[in-house]
């Protein structure tokens, strides 16, 4: 299986390549042989390539970078998400997918991949806890935009979700953060999986959620 960590240099706030260390550490205890390939913006991309996708946060003028190099693959993306491949995304990297971020009665057009608007606001900064499948999402929220015009939520009205993309702004990194969410999501992406406990994670979600 091929992974393809984007923007692994400029998109990596808050231990966000977190995520994608668990993942390739969960799916090769599932016997997979994982390819790491870590591109950023003087790679080419080559989507019909890569089996999961990930991309995380960064500041403003690093995620013009990562906007400004994915524009030359706006059709490749579409059709990756429509043939129902993997893509992840934290933070800010999920308002490159949008159509535009409006920022101080400026529009930068983003990829158009989804009609939902990012709105910039002022800076919040808080934990949070979100649903998911009857569990909660813990996370870390350096915020600066709200997203409108969204039709597809991943947990109970944050994030955003359609085929097997899936994008949220919570950070912290989230997958680590919560392992139940890193197995349900390797569990759609590999048909015979089988459970594996993880004591110290499991153990560290339990003690902040106080689930016995």
């Amino acid at each position: 299986m091929k992974i393809a960590h984007l923007y692994y240099d400029i998109m990596n706030l808050y231990g966000d390549s977190g995520n994608v260390k668990l993942l390739c550490k969960m799916l090769e205890d599932q016997g997979i042989e994982i390819t790491l390939i870590k591109l950023s913006i003087n790679d080419k991309l080559n989507f019909d390539d890569y089996d999961f996708v990930y991309i995380g946060s960064g500041t403003y003028t690093h995620q013009k970078l990562a906007l400004n190099h994915l524009f030359s693959y706006q059709k490749d993306i579409k059709n990756y998400i429509e043939q129902n491949k993997f893509f992840l995304c934290t933070g800010n990297a999920m308002d490159l997918f949008g159509q535009k971020i409006i920022d101080q009665q400026k529009n930068i057009e983003c990829l158009n991949i989804f009609p939902y608007i990012s709105k910039k606001v002022p800076r919040f900064v808080k934990e949070v806890n979100y649903t998911f499948n009857d569990l909660n999402i813990i996370g870390f929220l350096n915020q600066d935009v709200i997203i409108e015009n969204n039709k597809q939520f991943w947990f109970d009205q944050e994030g955003v979700r359609e085929n097997n993309f899936f994008a949220t702004y919570v950070t912290g990194p989230l997958l680590v953060r919560n392992i139940f969410l890193a197995k349900w999501l390797i569990k759609q992406l590999v048909p015979n999986y089988q459970d594996i406990e993880y004591e110290i994670l499991e153990k560290a979600y339990q003690q902040k959620n106080r689930v016995n």
